[in-house]
């Protein structure tokens, strides 16, 4: 939607404004909060709403018809901007609670006429950290202020800490005491000094009559009042922080004053509205425990969408989501990055390959027995295609195994493939070797052994060795082929890492809802060397005595002669 008088609002202040064209402005403004909202806080709201964030405020503020506005949008730095009905197409597909979608969509033939909405007194939206949460809620609240919505005549603002809650309320009040915009359409709401209303970042009344208070967890709430009013509108951000889920106390003790104090800081009669954002912290996070509570309905979102693209592309896109996720993972902390980025929750139990089985230590070469160098080649370039993977493994004396590379890159050519083997079997000393063969593969190999005959002649008899042809394997069996063959020994702490390899252990880690590549390569690689197995002899620091000395357990008894 586009006001009719877009040129009043393009400069810092809306000047000169008829009686007529504000009253129209003002209309505009009622009917379609997202206009209101980029023209109002252009600061606030530079660039497109993204899909998501319209959905929630439609929640939030219960009206669903601008959504119908499709067409340009001029944004301060995306001019270019369009609504469509694909975006409203995913608001009604993806805001979903129960099995139940929450915007339902009336269609005559290809055209959306009207939008559903189900709203409910106490909501809950899940969103990634980043994502723009605490804006949407201020932007919320200074839109309920100036349109002096009687069921938000005294609202509650609660966040993770008093300061935090203030901090907010301080940016609202900024806005309504110099934005000059605002002051030319709603008039001035900032009391002077001398005047009796309240106008702090706690606690503040407009010169409306609208009322905001605000709290940090385990403020005193309960009781409040302002001109004879109980808070009609309670919102709460990011309620809950590390330390608040570190331990069964500290969340029992946030669940104890959300459910005895926050939830009967209401109106006693008549109806108070709640809603919270917010990010999943911990398994028994508040928000959580509201998930199971049918008094409440929860939408959640992670930085994908269902069909997994990203949820917010500026703010989150795909290759700044595996940047996250390497991160996370090389820190051990893949669950925080499922909880925090993805909004899902995946308890260490429950994982194939838990961060505490991968151990690393340094080893040297003449540590093992038999060193195995496997490959999965791979040459497509396309983004999201298989990688070439490389994975060399080392078995001990005593059959403990060791990873010693762990390799894998989208593109290859044969030439930098070939070139990469090589590397790997002079620089390990590999004994055996292996190549996942079938149709390009198999070529592979046959350019393998001419290879060797060109490097023979620097290498000597080293440059020679014996490849196998590993049958390649369905998707399927590759997934049984690595936890059938790497689980159990990981588990059971028979195989370490020379180093930290960041996207085979993110892949572990992540298992099996990653590609198999790298991880597929090494169980090739544990493959080769069962041969050896055995000839392993026991480690007595690895495979303790546990048993009594066999003369305790025989009792009498005498050497032959």
């Amino acid at each position: 939607m586009e006001l009719a008088i877009p040129l009043h609002m393009k400069g810092p202040k809306a000047q000169g404004l008829s009686p007529d064209e504000k009253e129209e402005i003002l209309t505009a403004f009622i009917q379609d909060p997202v206009l209101a909202l980029r023209e109002l806080l252009p600061h606030w709201f530079p660039r497109k709403m993204p899909w998501v964030h319209r959905g929630i405020l439609a929640l939030i503020r219960e009206q669903s018809d601008f959504l119908l506005n499709f067409g340009p949008e001029d944004w301060r730095d995306d001019p270019d901007a369009e609504w469509t009905v694909e975006d409203l197409r995913k608001i009604e597909s993806h805001f979903v609670f129960g099995g139940h979608k929450l915007f339902n969509v009336v269609w005559e033939g290809e055209t959306p006429v009207q939008v559903n909405i189900m709203v409910s007194d106490k909501t809950v939206a899940v969103l990634p950290r980043g994502f723009s949460k605490t804006t949407l809620f201020k932007a919320d609240i200074i839109l309920d202020i100036l349109y002096q919505e009687p069921e938000a005549k005294v609202q509650l603002y609660v966040s993770e800490t008093g300061p935090h809650a203030a901090a907010q309320v301080n940016d609202i009040r900024m806005e309504l005491e110099f934005n000059e915009r605002i002051i030319e359409i709603y008039g001035k709401q900032a009391p002077e000094r001398q005047d009796p209303q309240k106008w702090t970042d706690e606690e503040f009344e407009t010169l409306n009559g609208m009322y905001l208070i605000s709290r940090g967890r385990g403020g005193q709430v309960r009781g409040l009042n302002r001109a004879s009013t109980r808070p009609g509108k309670i919102l709460f951000d990011d309620l809950e922080d590390e330390e608040s889920v570190a331990t069964v106390d500290q969340r029992k003790k946030c669940k104890r004053w959300f459910m005895g104090a926050l939830e009967r800081s209401g109106k006693l009669i008549g109806r108070t509205k709640f809603f919270g954002l917010g990010t999943i912290l911990h398994y028994e996070a508040l928000i959580q425990e509201l998930k199971k509570d049918p008094k409440w309905l929860v939408v959640e979102f992670g930085a994908l969408d269902q069909e997994g693209a990203p949820l917010w592309a500026e703010a989150m896109d795909l290759d700044k989501i595996e940047e996250l996720k390497t991160s996370y993972a090389s820190r051990g902390e893949l669950g925080v990055f499922y909880r925090e980025v993805m909004s899902k929750m995946v308890a260490d139990e429950d994982k194939k390959f838990r961060p505490d089985m991968i151990r690393t230590v340094v080893r040297e070469r003449k540590e093992f027995v038999a060193v195995s160098l496997a490959m999965d080649p791979a040459i497509s370039k396309k983004k999201g295609a298989s990688l070439c993977a490389f994975g060399v493994v080392g078995m001990t004396a005593q059959g403990t195994l060791h990873v010693l590379e762990a390799w894998g890159k989208v593109g290859m050519s044969p030439r930098e493939q070939i070139d990469k083997y090589f590397e790997l079997h002079f620089q390990w000393d590999c004994t055996d070797h292996g190549i996942e063969s079938i149709g390009y593969q198999q070529a592979l190999i046959h350019l393998m052994q001419e290879e060797m005959f060109r490097k023979a002649k620097q290498f000597g008899t080293k440059a020679y060795f014996e490849i196998t042809g590993i049958l390649h394997q369905t998707d399927e069996a590759k997934h049984k082929r690595i936890e059938g063959v790497l689980q159990p020994r990981y588990a059971s702490g028979y195989i370490t890492h020379q180093k930290t390899f960041a996207d085979y252990e993110t892949a572990l880690q992540d298992w099996p809802n990653t590609k198999a590549d790298i991880p597929d390569v090494i169980a090739m690689a544990v493959t080769l060397l069962d041969k050896f197995a055995g000839l392993a002899l026991d480690d007595p620091d690895t495979f303790p005595e546990d048993g009594a000395p066999i003369e305790d357990q025989v009792g009498d008894f005498r050497y032959a002669p």
